[in-house]
């Protein structure tokens, strides 16, 4: 599965002594679960404490190679094997790829899988002294304005 974006932003900030979520960049959130588990909503702490952060992928791809994110990496889990991401700075931004291996959803759903659930979401900064703001494509599945099943792609 293949999703690529294409980012404008006129200030780009990046370093590799920042987490990623500490600077540009964008936000895969992917869902490969059977239904219900993949429409339902929860907010963030409940999805931690519940495991259901782990078992989504979570990733931010940025123009450098970010720092170690200690925090985070406890309640994501780890990338599936042969997945991929790639970033590339353009004249008004940068575009983000990700590839997923089919073997991943299979993984949950199985060979005849039917849906998938994604959001995407930049972290968007003009200095390097400040906390970057979110931007969500769709409102994040784990806080107060989820809405069931947003975002989800029928294959």
């Amino acid at each position: 599965l293949y999703i690529a974006a294409r980012v404008i932003d006129d200030i780009l900030i990046a370093s590799s002594e920042k987490m990623a979520r500490e600077q540009d960049g964008l936000t895969l959130q992917l869902d490969m679960r059977a239904d219900p588990q993949r429409s339902s909503t929860s907010d963030l702490m409940t999805a931690v404490h519940t495991g259901e952060l782990r078992q989504i992928i979570l990733t931010t791809a940025s123009l450098t190679q970010p720092a170690i994110d200690r925090v985070t990496s406890r309640f994501v889990a780890p990338l599936p094997d042969g997945m991929r991401q790639a970033v590339r700075r353009t004249a008004d931004g940068y575009t983000v790829e990700f590839a997923v291996p089919l073997a991943a959803i299979e993984e949950h759903q199985g060979a005849d899988w039917q849906a998938i659930r994604l959001n995407l979401s930049i972290y968007d900064t003009d200095t390097s002294d400040e906390s970057p703001i979110t931007l969500w494509w769709r409102p994040n599945r784990f806080g107060a304005h989820a809405i069931p099943a947003a975002g989800t792609f029928a294959r």
